[in-house]
């Protein structure tokens, strides 16, 4: 008999029809050629995409994480030739037309204005006549007056223009004074003619000469 011929299929592709196994394959199959070059092809190719994916993950120290790659962002090109966008125009309402507040009228120059002068002299007048001594009826009550050089005068009946003067200017600031001057011409306009008597009378309704000796 004849020695049995064994054929070995071998894991590098080809087959051996010896004694040992895998010892002098034959060449494959061309179908197996290329399906052994088809999975070569396969594998340098994911071979090649695990380093690069590593490699650009990874940086050359190993074990750390690579700094991201700074990226720049171009700016927006300008948009040219579009007309700018305008807000609708909103209707005009009519509206009546405001007239401007007319001022008041500006008060006259000839118009009286209260001096303090004259305010002093009403006083005085007041506080003469409510302690009972009253200008007599017919006569004028001038005051401030500065027609004569003293303190007051008084036109003695009978006179056309009956007046009682008070000079404010040569009496000053007090008060007193101008009373008791008011209450002496006072007591003249009532008749009394000598000039301590008009003092006496002054006295006699609270309004003394303590200002000089007769």
């Amino acid at each position: 008999m004849g020695s049995a011929v064994i054929a070995w299929h071998c894991r590098c592709g080809y087959s051996n029809a010896g004694a040992r196994r895998c010892v002098g394959c034959h060449k494959p199959s061309p179908s197996l050629r290329r399906q052994l070059r088809k999975r070569r092809l396969i594998s340098a190719v994911f071979l090649a995409a695990t380093v690069t994916v590593s490699s650009a993950k990874w940086s050359p120290i190993v074990g750390q994480a690579a700094p991201p790659t700074p990226t720049t962002v171009p700016p927006p090109a300008p948009v040219t030739g579009a007309a700018p966008s305008r807000a609708p125009a909103t209707p005009r309402t009519s509206q009546p037309r405001q007239r401007r507040p007319i001022a008041a009228p500006r008060a006259a120059a000839s118009a009286p204005v209260s001096k303090p002068i004259q305010d002093r002299c009403l006083a005085a007048r007041q506080a003469v006549e409510n302690a009972g001594d009253h200008l007599a009826a017919g006569f004028e009550f001038k005051c401030p007056d500065s027609e004569f050089p003293r303190w007051g005068a008084t036109s003695l009946p009978p006179c056309e223009s009956c007046w009682v003067a008070i000079n404010t200017a040569d009496i000053g600031p007090s008060d007193a004074k101008l009373r008791h001057v008011v209450a002496h011409e006072f007591c003249h306009s009532n008749g009394v003619r000598d000039e301590q008597a008009a003092d006496d009378c002054a006295a006699a309704y609270g309004f003394p000469n303590t200002y000089f000796k007769r």
